[in-house]
This record gives structure tokens, sequence and C-alpha cells, in this order.
């Protein structure tokens, strides 16, 4: 998956070019974007905020709060890609390749590298969802600047309601063991940060060719894609590498969703372009707000 979407962006050098030229834009422009200038300085300022706070909190090395920042802005363009070619945000496979750098940057910490691969993938995870949330806008008729500004807003906002809620939540059903929370791709991340610090030598050797081999694969399949004659037939590495990782709980449903869309949309056209959006939503909604609800009743007994 990763191999893929670097060898994408490799062959989108051009695109890759003309965004970063367009940072010296003075005005906003008729799309209701921000200024480029604006976001870059206003970035700047945040990652001196984040790295005095992540070095007066947690003791984390202020070089290496810029080092993460900077390689964020490269796995936020291929998580990007990959959301936007499969519509599923992937953050932990993300943060597992800015884990092996800060493997290699600080051999053997593994506070180190869960602080840093984790602010990395959180970059690129909020890059992926601003992506949605313009989409979003431009289909009901707002501005990126407008949403932009209500993004900023909601970052307080959102962090009161976690520091609310995720106790709660933490309370009622409690987090990992039998009967709690299960979170599988955060057991695999701490168990991936945990091999890290003690090398790629316990891995088995398949381990890695099976690694290398992936890798080459991925970057074929991805040439293959950009031959429009033979692009139908070809398999994506990331919707490939994404089935591998997702659990099973969560990539069946999904499965069968597309199968009663698709024989919805045979049977009548009409009522799955009106309703099939707002149904699959309030399925994923719905089932957020109940285990919510259900927490905060328990929170007051």
């Amino acid at each position: 998956m990763v191999a893929g979407g670097l060898a994408a962006l490799a062959l989108k050098w051009k695109v890759i070019v003309k965004t970063f030229q367009g940072l010296g834009a003075k005005d906003v422009d008729e799309g209701g974007d921000f200024p480029m200038r604006w976001v870059v300085w206003g970035a700047i300022a945040c990652t001196v905020v984040l790295a005095a706070v992540q070095k007066i909190s947690l003791g984390f090395p202020l070089w290496l709060t810029f080092v993460s920042v900077l390689l964020s802005l490269i796995l936020m363009l291929v998580g990007i890609r990959v959301l936007g070619e499969t519509n599923w945000a992937p953050i932990s496979a993300m943060a597992n390749v800015m884990q092996a750098v800060f493997a290699a940057l600080a051999p053997g910490h593994v506070p180190i590298n869960m602080i840093g691969s984790g602010m990395s993938g959180a970059v690129a995870a909020n890059g992926e969802h601003l992506m949605q949330d313009y989409r979003a806008g431009k289909i009901v008729g707002s501005t990126n600047r407008n949403l932009t500004i209500l993004q900023l807003i909601g970052v307080p906002v959102g962090a009161l309601a976690v520091a609310i809620a995720y106790p709660m939540v933490r309370a009622k059903y409690g987090v990992g063991g039998e009967g709690g929370l299960s979170s599988p791709i955060s057991v695999k991340w701490a168990g991936f940060a945990e091999l890290l610090s003690k090398g790629f030598g316990a891995l088995p050797a398949s381990a890695l060719q099976a690694l290398l081999v992936a890798l080459v694969l991925g970057v074929i399949l991805t040439l293959l894609e950009a031959r429009p004659k033979i692009a139908a037939w070809v398999p994506s590495p990331t919707a490939i590498g994404l089935g591998m990782l997702i659990p099973g709980f969560a990539v069946v449903p999904i499965a069968l969703g597309g199968v009663i869309q698709a024989m919805w949309r045979k049977v009548s056209p009409k009522t799955e372009d009106v309703y099939n959006i707002p149904l699959a939503s309030g399925f994923i909604t719905g089932e957020a707000l109940v285990l919510l609800v259900l927490a905060a009743v328990a929170s007051f007994k």
C-alpha cells in the first residue's frame, strides 16, 4: 500500500510541483480558499507551539518534533491519495511507516516511537478528514475558507467533548481484555513499536522477504494502473493492503453493504440514489450515538 502510494505520487510529480508553486499566492481565490501564505505561517506557528508543549509535558526532543512535522507532509499526501481511491483513511498503516523512521532516529526508545509516529499519523489523518469535509462542503454549496474556520473553532470544542466522553465510555466498557472495547489496530501499533525497539533481527527472515516482494508488487501494480487500456483489470495495491489490515468485523459488513447496494441499484435505481447515502450514514452515526448514550446513562447511575 505504501509503495503504491509513493509510486503514484512520483508519477504525478508535475501536479505536486504546481501545488507548491502556489505558495506565493497573495489573494483569496474565487474558490474560497485561504492564501497558501497564511497556511504556511499558521503551520509554522503551530509547529513551534507543539514542539514546546511536547518538550515540557512529554520530554519529547524539539528536533524530533520538527522532523515529525516535515515527514507528516509526505505522509499526508500518500494518505489523501489512498482515501480518494478507496474512501478509507489508512491512518494506522501510515503511522506504521513513521514508526520505522523513528526506530532509526531513536533506536530502542518505545515512548519516542509512539509519540513521534502518533503525531505524524495525526497530521495525515486530519488532512484526510479535511478532504472529506471539503467534499461535503462543495456538495452543499459552502467554501473551503468557511469550512476551515469551522474546523479551527471545532478544535477546542472537540477536545472538550473527548475529555468528557472518553472517561464515560472507558468506565462503561473498559479498554481491552474480555468484554472491553477492542482496538486491533492499536494493538498492532504498540506491538510494532516493541518489535522495532528490539530490531528487525527479531523478525523471521521470511517476513522481511515478504516485505520486499510486496514493495515491488506495489510499484508494479501502480505503474500498470497508469495504463488506461488495462487499468480496469489491475487490482489496486492500496485496496489489497487495506483489506489485509482491517479486521474482519469491519471488512465483512462493508462487503455485505456493497452487495446490498448493488442489488438495490439493480432493482430500483431512483430510490437507491436518493436513500442510500442517508441510510448508510445513519447506520454509522447511530452506532456511535447509542454507544455514547449507554455510557452516559451508566455514568449517572
